[in-house]
């Protein structure tokens, strides 16, 4: 069990390093500079209307 939960966690870390480089690449913004509110409002909008080109990717 303890292998699966690590295993799982590592696979949740290399989602969020892959939302954040998007949303870095894509606003401009620097995570220092965000709130997690603000980049979660644009993860949520981006699964709604994507406005970038490798959404899907």
């Amino acid at each position: 069990m303890e292998d699966k939960h690590k295993e799982r966690h590592v696979h949740l870390h290399r989602r969020l390093d892959e939302l954040v480089a998007d949303f870095i690449q894509y606003t401009q913004k620097l995570p220092s500079k965000t709130t997690v509110k603000e980049l979660i409002d644009w993860s949520y909008e981006q699964s709604l209307a994507p406005d970038h080109p490798n959404h899907g990717a």
